[in-house]
């Protein structure tokens, strides 16, 4: 207890060196953000506007084709053969995902791909 008037004495917390926090370099703040910014801009698929026009029934061949189970991950026989149906269904519908060089379904690499039919 300290009698009525008197200050407290002020006390300052003293860490270990090895606790004390580091000085920040000036605008290590500002750098960070830009930094992360050029990386994703790196690493970013980079595809031209205008690269992708989207066919007459693009929503619907999304659904069926690019967004589905039967199309991206089944392997199946019955998968691949309705799946080359939908592609036949909607001629010139391409998927926004695939490589620009891939211009059907069966034209690219999918699940089970070779595994089916005539293969020994």
């Amino acid at each position: 207890q300290h009698p009525a008037g008197a200050s407290r004495p002020t006390r300052r917390l003293v860490l270990p060196a090895a606790v004390e926090p580091s000085p920040r370099p000036r605008g290590a703040m500002k750098k960070a953000p830009m930094a992360l910014t050029a990386l994703v801009l790196l690493l970013a698929p980079t595809v031209a506007a205008g690269d992708f026009t989207p066919c007459a029934t693009q929503a619907t061949f999304d659904i069926a084709m690019c967004e589905s189970h039967m199309c991206t991950d089944c392997t199946m026989e019955w998968c691949m053969e309705t799946c080359q149906k939908v592609q036949e269904a909607n001629p010139g519908c391409v998927c926004k995902a695939w490589p620009e060089a891939r211009t059907s379904f069966s034209g690219g690499e999918f699940k089970g791909k070779g595994k089916v039919g005539d293969v020994g």
